[in-house]
């Protein structure tokens, strides 16, 4: 599990001003491999050996943590500091919520993340497969 955290900032603009929230965010994803689609080549049952190709890792679970995640600061400017009601804060806050999103989703496609993913993997899976006592070349997929 990869933690994220970050703020942003959202705003929210009419005519006659506008609503900004800062807001903590926090929250986190999974990154993995999915075996289902993995595939053998190469078979040498006599040397065991093989090849195995793997699908490129992927995010998995992608979520805001309500629990830690916090708004610090909402500013109105111009005529929104008259307006009744709060349902302009409110579809700001949602709209920012959306951003933090967004922003975690694109934490998840770091190169360096997804790289560390693939090493974990080919580790992982050397390891099972030498157990075994079969020796396995891990290939990926391209994308």
């Amino acid at each position: 599990m990869t933690i994220i955290a970050d703020v942003i900032e959202t705003t929210l603009s009419g005519y006659t001003g506008s609503l900004k929230v800062a807001i903590l965010v926090k929250g986190d994803f999974l990154l993995g491999t999915d075996l289902s689609t993995a595939r053998f080549e190469g078979v040498d049952s006599a040397r065991r050996t093989a090849r195995l190709i793997l699908p490129a890792p992927a995010a998995a679970s992608l979520r805001v943590d309500h629990a830690r995640t916090r708004v610090f600061s909402i500013s109105t400017g111009g005529l929104w500091q008259i307006v009744p009601g709060d349902q302009p804060t409110t579809t700001l806050i949602n709209r920012a919520y959306a951003d933090a999103q967004k922003i975690i989703a694109a934490a998840a496609e770091d190169r360096a993340l997804l790289d560390r993913s693939r090493r974990q993997a080919e580790s992982v899976l050397r390891t099972f497969f030498g157990a075994l006592g079969w020796e396995v070349e891990v290939r990926w997929e391209r994308q």
